[in-house]
């Protein structure tokens, strides 16, 4: 183990200090798991050694969108999800 000095902005400093008093941990022992983080943060989420998702067939029509508010809920059930009315009416 080796000691140095770093000098942190204050702003940080104090984001440090509180995640150490709200997990237990010394201030040392937080700066370090942080700094791991920081050094790891480029191995965790490769995506090339991510494997492939799986795909299913849905059985949606070619045409759906389910970016289109319209698709996923056609515009006769506004009224009931607003309350208006009921699905039954």
């Amino acid at each position: 183990m080796k000691r140095t000095t770093v000098t942190l902005e204050d702003d940080i400093f104090r984001q440090i200090k509180i995640r150490a008093a709200k997990s237990g941990r010394s201030l040392k022992d937080s700066v370090n798991d942080l700094i791991r983080m920081g050094l790891n943060a480029g191995k965790i989420f490769d995506p090339a050694k991510l494997p492939p998702l799986p795909t299913f067939k849905a059985g949606m029509k070619a045409n759906f969108d389910p970016g289109n508010r319209e698709h996923l809920y056609p515009p006769e059930d506004d009224e009931v999800r607003m309350g208006l009315r009921r699905a039954d009416d």
